[in-house]
């Protein structure tokens, strides 16, 4: 009996059940743990008999595991495996297997998800008709907030043997967003106090006092450890004392009023959503009676309703950069002329590396007017080359060491993206007690000069470079000379001795078979009566071998001899010549006039018209004389101009060339083995000695409606010159 499909209803005890669950998930603060318990819980609850929650990172890396009715060593098999693969990971997530929340992908889908190491063997019967089948897997996601996904939860074996469908699901679905939520939210948390613990750091090594003053209460709730430096009293007495006695204890009574006004107006006025900054410079008053000048950059931090809920501030101390304004009033005025003028950049910093003097130079290089540098720090112009760690290096050995630094190279960014290179030379700032107050400095654009000695040390690296490859090529030229005139020697006499060779078949072979020719005439003239049927056949043959001696010898000449003579080569109209030769095999009875397709417009070849003329005769009779008895014989020549050559192609229906003797067709005294038409076997050897001497090329194909397809690609200009 086949069973039905679990239909979930929520049953009386959901709620109570959701309200332990999540009071049992909010008690944890592992992730491990909280995998843990939404295992047990999906088995507890009799959902699945096995239960794999697991966390992996964007590569698949495997994280925290929680289970439930799996064999230990299967849980460390799966630790041991490698990543989840990416493109498991897309198959579960498939749209096609979506049921509700989670991804059911049945054992037929062929989805690769059981070649998982860490997959969940299943007992289920694999032959089922219906209900879970062995194979089956079942996949709820954990999902942060965003929707990415953190995990998989992985069930195994419904307790009602059934698969699931969407109105299964909202249970599994509970327990595994739950448990994703409660991680997402350990995660945020831990995020959040190493954010803290990095403000807290930063706050330490600050030199500046950071503080924060409830608006409602007025009194401060945060201060960083600088604000003893400023008062005397210890960080943790400055939490919790009043606005009010903090004006009254340690501003200075001659600005007293205007900080409590600047801070009244921030606490009071409201403009929306966001912050109000304000900022003044005024005088505190040490616990031990000595005073110093700060600046006091502060900000009210409003709520949604524009009404404001804490005041942040910072206060810097300014003291020296007053005294040494005051100091150095007179002789900026004396310098400031040339200053103004002066190309390079000067400038003055104080011991943080703020800003406080800047010529007007400075608009030209960073695109900003000096009073948007003054205050800033030097780094902020700074790009992140490794270069620029000159920079922090000169300040700690002049400001801790007190030491002079030799000249420095730094690469800075302008406003608008600029990057240049200044070269700086830079003193130290002494007070009237020799302490140290801050930098002077001057600052030269380098940036063509470094540009103009990298671009030599590339040259001549390039330079170097092409000197080693130039020796050698010559070198190798010198080889090559070398074996070149060694190779023209021996040319030299293989051509004595062909020569030699064509002489002896000229003259000692020629000449005996014409005389043996003639004998054999005057034997049949003259005793044709005395001989038989038999002697008058042996005189046919042997004049017909004769003959054919002949044909041979004079194809060996021709071959021998052939080749285009280079200074013949002019521009040859290949289709006049494809005409007068074709004109000539009617004349002759090797063709029929009605046998050739060919193109009428001028195709201009670059050629010895003697060898041009010669490579088309060979070509036009093998195809007229190579006939199929299988179909007519029909003989087509097409062309196409390519870059600097022409494709011509003589396309014949006659017998072809077997597979095997492709390979030989231009070798010499070479005939194929289908071949039934009488030849040397030097035809196609010549055109190929004509071809190659041209600077063309022939190649060969089958013609795919039977016969053969020869192409020669033939130049149409000179090498270096234009087309004609």
């Amino acid at each position: 009996m086949k069973k039905s499909p679990l239909e979930w209803a929520p049953p009386s005890d959901f709620g109570t059940f959701q309200s332990d669950f999540d009071r049992d998930v909010r008690s944890l603060t592992d992730a491990r743990a909280i995998l843990q318990l939404a295992a047990e819980t999906i088995v507890a609850r009799r959902h699945y008999r096995r239960a794999v929650l697991s966390l992996h990172d964007a590569d698949g890396n495997l994280g925290p595991i929680g289970h439930c009715g799996i064999p230990r060593e299967l849980i460390e098999q799966a630790r041991r495996a490698p990543r989840v693969r990416k493109e498991v990971r897309e198959a579960i997530l498939d749209p096609r297997f979506q049921l509700g929340e989670s991804y059911f992908v049945p054992a037929e889908s062929g989805i690769p998800v059981h070649d998982e190491a860490r997959h969940i063997p299943s007992d289920a019967d694999p032959t089922a008709e219906a209900g879970w089948k062995a194979g089956d897997e079942l996949f709820a996601p954990l999902r942060r907030a965003d929707g990415s996904v953190m995990g998989f939860c992985s069930v195994d074996e419904p307790f009602n043997g059934s698969r699931p469908t969407a109105s299964s699901l909202p249970p599994l679905e509970y327990i595994v967003a739950r448990a994703a939520t409660q991680i997402e939210l350990l995660e945020l948390r831990s995020g959040l106090e190493a954010a803290h613990h990095r403000w807290e750091r930063q706050l330490g090594q600050s030199g500046d006092f950071h503080y924060e003053i409830d608006v409602v209460s007025k009194r401060f709730s945060q201060a960083s450890p600088a604000g003893t430096i400023f008062t005397g009293l210890p960080r943790a007495d400055i939490i919790g004392v009043s606005f009010d006695e903090w004006v009254r204890r340690f501003v200075h009574p001659d600005d007293r009023e205007r900080v409590r006004s600047i801070h009244l107006s921030l606490a009071t006025q409201g403009h929306g959503a966001g912050r109000i900054a304000s900022e003044s410079e005024y005088r505190i008053v040490h616990r031990d009676g000595s005073v110093r000048w700060v600046t006091d950059r502060s900000v009210a931090v409003v709520d949604a309703d524009g009404q404001p809920v804490t005041i942040e501030g910072a206060i810097r101390d300014v003291s020296a950069v007053r005294r040494l304004m005051e100091e150095r009033d007179q002789a900026v005025r004396r310098y400031r002329l040339v200053a103004d003028n002066a190309r390079d950049i000067i400038y003055a910093h104080d011991k943080t590396g703020h800003m406080f003097y800047v010529s007007p130079s400075l608009e030209r290089y960073l695109g900003v007017k000096p009073e948007e540098f003054l205050g800033t720090h030097f780094s902020d112009w700074l790009t992140d080359d490794p270069i620029n760690q000159a920079a922090f290096e000169a300040f700690d050995a002049e400001i801790n060491d007190g030491v002079m630094v030799d000249p420095f190279v730094l690469e800075l960014r302008s406003k608008d993206g600029r990057v240049f290179l200044m070269e700086f030379n830079e003193s130290l700032i002494r007070d009237e007690s020799g302490e140290i107050v801050g930098v002077q400095g001057v600052g030269r654009d380098i940036t063509d000069r470094e540009h103009m000695l990298h671009t030599m040390k590339d040259q001549q690296k390039r330079l170097d470079s092409a000197n080693r490859a130039l020796r050698s090529t010559v070198l190798r030229a010198r080889q090559r000379q070398e074996e070149s005139i060694e190779l023209n020697r021996r040319l030299q006499n293989k051509n004595k001795e062909l020569e030699s060779f064509v002489h002896i078949v000229s003259h000692d072979l020629r000449s005996p078979l014409i005389t043996l020719r003639g004998l054999l005439g005057q034997l049949r003239r003259h005793y044709a009566k005395r001989l038989d049927e038999r002697g008058r056949d042996i005189t046919r043959r042997l004049d017909s071998e004769a003959a054919r001696l002949l044909r041979l010898v004079g194809d060996l000449v021709v071959y021998v001899r052939s080749g285009a003579d280079p200074a013949a080569r002019r521009a040859v109209d290949a289709g006049l010549l494809i005409d007068a030769v074709w004109t000539h095999l009617v004349e002759a009875g090797v063709a029929d006039r009605d046998q050739l397709t060919a193109p009428s417009d001028t195709i201009l070849l670059w050629a010895d018209p003697v060898a041009l003329e010669r490579v088309l005769e060979n070509l036009l009779v093998n195809a007229v004389t190579h006939r199929s008895p299988d179909r007519p014989s029909r003989v087509e020549i097409v062309w196409q101009r390519q870059t600097a050559a022409i494709a011509l192609e003589i396309r014949d229906s006659g017998i072809g060339i077997e597979p095997e003797d492709r390979p030989h067709i231009c070798e010499l005294f070479f005939r194929g083995r289908n071949a039934s038409a009488d030849g040397s076997g030097v035809g196609l050897a010549i055109v190929k000695r004509i071809v190659d001497s041209s600077g063309a090329q022939l190649s060969y194909r089958p013609n795919p409606e039977g016969g053969s397809i020869f192409t020669l690609n033939w130049p149409t200009a000179p090498v270096g010159g234009s087309n004609p």
